[in-house]
């Protein structure tokens, strides 16, 4: 008997997520919880609600910085803080982790139901025509296979989106941009590409970005037309893949045009063209045209304050960003009701614990410390460190980083008992982190024995400039500029003493 030309197409459908799982190399599963917990999910199920989205997330982000002092390469290291920044900014805006992940719930339950096929039309007449030799009566079938073969790539690309979805719930996103893209080269729907592109972005993958760029222009332009917001937002996006790149001149021009599509598609006024004129007023401060970028940035306020609820999720970087050009331009008084603003629409928009309010409220205490209003900057020095204790947790190098720069900030006003408790902390959290033969360790002493040479407390100054000296000499070098500098605060101090 001749053999079957036809297989079960639930076979098909296997084999192209095989290929989908395959591509990106994994050892065994990854996500096996999540995977199952997403299957069982289905449209029938009752609507989730913050609580249920957050609670998770709360225990990953405690698991991520129990597990950030113990990283042992860099790079264990930098997949852990990009997972404690992802994580921290999810929490700071549960409506909208709620939405994707409501959206991902309905994904990823179409897809289980998107099994269950049947053999193609005509299966058997097909096959009595090719035994028989009449070859172009088996045409209808094999126009049915195709038809089913493209809907099961179609499918496959869907898993693959599906699963990327999934990775970037777990603040894999890594694994999220090989799902992604595997999506997109099976598919070249818009919503595969762009996100694709978005990831690679986040990631600094620069030519993995660019190379997205066409199939995420061509693919908006396609399914949405030549104007509407999906092809603004198309060019804003692929206009951040060159700036990463490096090429401002092609992501000024590709801005400019996203502006003009958003202005004809939507009138202009909505938070996405914000985005954009902030982003080419960026672009314009960077190369130097401080004068140009100025009304821009005020273009996108302006659209700001017409925001439904006030603010919008970004409001307060455009504010900030505004602030930041004048400060650099010698007009400081104006800019601190800016940072004011963006104080506020931070509070308003993300809660107290943002991982943005402590650098925004940090930047008006420079403001004011510039401005001569020492004992305003104060009590908003102290705020920041405290909003960056719950914001970020004391093992994130970036708030040891904070304590030491408010600590100088604080010593230069003549705040020495604070700086004094701040540079403390450092030293122990230093200590912890990474051990006292450490050069931050070395580092950390120093700053404390200048505070404490300053005053009349040169006995103690002495003593941990000797101990910082060995450290850094031990770690650096003798002749390295940071064990030169403590060996010169050194012997400054002693020449004072009599």
């Amino acid at each position: 008997m001749a053999r079957k030309l036809f297989v079960p197409s639930i076979l098909v459908s296997a084999l192209a997520v095989a290929a989908v799982l395959g591509w990106h190399q994994m050892e065994g599963n990854p996500m096996p919880d999540l995977v199952t917990q997403a299957a069982a999910d289905t449209a029938s199920l009752a609507p989730l609600t913050e609580a249920q989205i957050t609670e998770p997330l709360r225990a990953r982000l405690a698991k991520a910085r129990e597990a950030l002092p113990k990283a042992e390469t860099p790079q264990q290291r930098a997949a852990l803080l990009r997972e404690l920044d992802l994580t921290a900014r999810a929490l700071a805006m549960p409506g909208a982790t709620l939405k994707q992940a409501t959206e991902d719930r309905a994904l990823l339950a179409e897809l289980q139901e998107a099994y269950g096929l049947s053999a193609p039309e005509g299966a058997e007449a097909a096959q009595a025509a090719l035994e028989a030799g009449n070859i172009a009566d088996a045409a209808p079938a094999f126009a049915a296979l195709r038809e089913q073969a493209e809907a099961d790539i179609r499918r496959a690309a869907k898993a693959a989106y599906g699963l990327g979805r999934i990775a970037m719930a777990q603040g894999d996103t890594g694994t999220a941009l090989g799902f992604f893209r595997r999506a997109a080269d099976l598919d070249t729907r818009h919503a595969y590409a762009k996100a694709a592109q978005a990831v690679a972005i986040q990631l600094g993958q620069k030519d993995i970005a660019l190379q997205l760029s066409k199939v995420v222009l061509q693919s908006a332009l396609a399914e949405y037309g030549e104007v509407s917001a999906e092809r603004a937002e198309a060019l804003g996006q692929v206009a951040q893949a060159f700036l990463i790149a490096q090429k401002p001149a092609d992501a000024e021009k590709l801005l400019r045009e996203a502006i003009a599509v958003g202005e004809k598609a939507t009138g202009g006024k909505d938070e996405a063209q914000a985005k954009r004129l902030n982003n080419l007023a960026a672009v314009l401060r960077a190369a130097g045209y401080a004068e140009a970028a100025e009304p821009i940035y005020r273009q996108a306020i302006e659209i700001d304050r017409a925001a439904p609820d006030g603010v919008y999720p970004e409001t307060a970087t455009r504010l900030s960003n505004l602030a930041e050009l004048l400060v650099a331009t010698g007009r400081a008084a104006e800019a601190e009701p800016l940072y004011d603003s963006a104080i506020k629409a931070t509070r308003q928009a993300f809660g107290p614990t943002h991982p943005d309010l402590a650098m925004r409220i940090a930047a008006l205490a420079d403001l004011r410390r510039s401005l001569g209003k020492n004992e305003e900057a104060l009590p908003l020095y102290l705020e920041a460190i405290e909003v960056s204790r719950v914001a970020l947790g004391t093992e994130h190098p970036e708030f040891r980083s904070r304590l030491d720069r408010i600590a100088s900030a604080l010593r230069s006003i003549g705040k020495d008992s604070e700086a004094e408790r701040l540079y403390r902390e450092l030293l122990t959290l230093t200590e912890s982190a990474v051990g006292k033969a450490d050069a931050d360790y070395g580092r950390a002493l120093n700053n404390l024995a200048q505070l404490l040479a300053s005053g009349d407390r040169k006995a103690e100054a002495e003593a941990m400039f000797r101990e910082a000296l060995s450290v850094l000499e031990k770690a650096l070098g003798a002749q390295s500029a940071d064990a030169k500098q403590v060996a010169a605060n050194l012997g400054g101090l002693l020449a004072k003493q009599p």
